[in-house]
């Protein structure tokens, strides 16, 4: 006879449920980075902060950041893993340095895991 499964903990940010598989009960969606996301911009992101991520600076700037570091994650690369970033991070984070905001300096390329981790 093979034993259960083993129970690990659930993969989403702050969750410590047992689960058999990624995801706890709660937790799983058919798209979670979504999902989170969305609940991070309605409950947890400050007004200020969401109309900055809107800007056109702010856009643009993100762009020309991603082409700099050839959309690659910065973290992944210099641990020899070849990963495309999907975001783009504020070393000095914006609540804490509003005015390094929009300097190139202060922002690096990252892939979803990598940008939790920051977190």
């Amino acid at each position: 006879m093979m034993p259960d499964k083993a129970y690990k903990t659930c993969t989403y940010p702050g969750c410590s449920a047992l689960t058999k598989s990624r995801r706890c009960e709660k937790h799983s969606t058919k798209n979670p980075n979504k999902e989170s996301q969305y609940e991070y911009d309605r409950f947890r992101r400050d007004k200020s902060s969401k109309s900055f991520y809107n800007s056109p600076e702010w856009i643009k700037l993100r762009k020309a950041v991603l082409v700099r570091d050839n959309h690659l994650c910065q973290h992944c690369l210099q641990a020899g893993r070849l990963t495309p970033a999907t975001t783009v991070h504020h070393k000095q984070h914006l609540r804490h340095r509003r005015d390094l905001a929009l300097n190139a300096d202060n922002l690096v390329s990252l892939c979803a895991r990598c940008h939790n981790q920051e977190h």
